[in-house]
């Protein structure tokens, strides 16, 4: 084993800027190709398949706020009411058409920013390596996928990201807990994606202040969302519970690599909710205990469980962003540790696993297992990884920066 380590090792500091060469032009090519296709797909083609998601909400904010009782008519209508007063600026104001030239200009805003951010906290000095990293996120084929279809997981990953920096680094003050607070009220427009995060929103600050006004916000958004409708509010929600639990059920039958979907293939669906529960505890649990962690570690592992704990397809794998530059952080500053060595590793197999077309999952079986099996063990291993040593000090300029 040490003669393949030392191997390896070896080969890397021969060829790294090779490897960093050819990585940078397969991920510029992809990049292009699949963002040029996907943001056509957001702004100009026409229904079904141009911005298909976008649309199916912007139907259901209208009804919403139009006083029908969305819940009993649109199946797709499956979002808490705060979801649909989050969305109602956007989807409610203007028309369909207009929407996604708006919802196109915020994604190209989140999608800078967050490569920018990247960018910076991964530590990285030359422009070959700052490039591999602002490529991690813009060449990764769920970015795509989220892009065409007009989902929103890269708007809340933004919006998560920066409201724990803030919380995490700031000296804190009513004005940083309040605007952190929004940006995290914001996130929850699909808690789905959003809910294990707020762990970190509860215990890194070192103060309840910011999550008190996360749950007031949300429930002062639930109210807004009520008072659209026309029927009692008790039934409204008890519609909302029925329609998520159907969802949920719904929706792992078409995802992959999820707890809710392996539940169903052992026909122990009856166990969806209390499974992501005890899920969600015990991440809860781990975060507490590891709250003064590094916050990328953090970030890593909430995200992962985040798209294991309940249903998703591939557009939500996008929420494996900040496990991989957590990865590329260890690789950078433990470069000469074994340590350092099995995350780089780790991180060059994730990179090649995340550009791999997500067609592939829809060929005749065992062909299809080429993508879900492979990607749930590679993210099964990464949190194994990043699970381990956790309170490991840090060692880089910006590790020390951000403590």
């Amino acid at each position: 084993m040490n003669d393949w380590i030392a191997a390896l090792r070896g080969f890397w500091r021969k060829h790294s800027v090779l490897v960093l060469r050819a990585s940078i032009l397969l991920m510029v090519v992809l990049a292009i190709i699949k963002l040029g296709d996907e943001f056509q797909r957001l702004t100009v083609w026409p229904a079904p398949l141009g911005a298909n998601d976008l649309r199916l909400l912007a139907t259901a904010v209208q009804s919403w706020f139009a006083g029908v009782d969305t819940y009993e008519l649109i199946v797709t209508a499956v979002y808490p009411p705060a979801t649909y007063a989050l969305l109602w600026p956007i989807l409610g104001l203007f028309d369909i058409e207009v929407a996604r030239w708006i919802w196109a200009g915020l994604t190209v805003a989140v999608l800078v920013w967050l490569a920018a951010l990247f960018v910076r906290e991964s530590g990285a000095e030359s422009r070959l390596q700052k490039t591999f990293v602002a490529l991690l996120l813009i060449s990764m084929n769920a970015t795509g996928v989220t892009v065409g279809m007009g989902q929103m997981a890269l708007h809340q990953l933004a919006l998560i990201i920066a409201a724990v920096l803030l919380l995490r680094r700031s000296r804190g003050g009513w004005g940083v807990d309040l605007f952190a607070a929004a940006l995290m009220l914001l996130a929850l427009v699909k808690p789905t994606v959003s809910a294990p995060f707020f762990w970190l929103i509860i215990f890194l600050p070192g103060r309840l202040r910011p999550a008190i006004m996360v749950v007031a916000g949300y429930l002062l958004l639930t109210w807004v969302g009520l008072a659209a409708q026309d029927g009692a509010a008790l039934a409204t929600l008890s519609s909302a519970a029925r329609m998520g639990l159907l969802g949920l059920e719904d929706g792992a039958r078409d995802a992959y690599a999820n707890l809710h979907t392996w539940l169903g293939s052992l026909g122990l669906m009856r166990l969806n909710l209390p499974g992501s529960l005890l899920v969600l505890v015990g991440l809860g649990t781990w975060v507490f205990r590891n709250r003064q962690a590094d916050v990328w570690v953090l970030l890593g592992v909430t995200g992962i469980i985040a798209r294991l704990w309940t249903y998703h397809r591939v557009y939500d794998d996008v929420l494996l962003l900040p496990a991989m530059l957590c990865l590329y952080r260890i690789a950078r500053t433990h470069d000469s540790s074994d340590r350092g060595l099995a995350a780089g590793a780790l991180l060059g197999v994730a990179v090649l696993s995340m550009l791999a077309p997500a067609r592939i999952r829809e060929w005749p079986h065992p062909w299809d297992w080429m993508f879900k099996g492979e990607h749930l063990v590679l993210w099964l291993v990464m949190l194994g990884f990043l699970l381990m040593r956790p309170q490991e000090p840090p060692r880089s300029t910006a590790e020390m920066y951000a403590t």
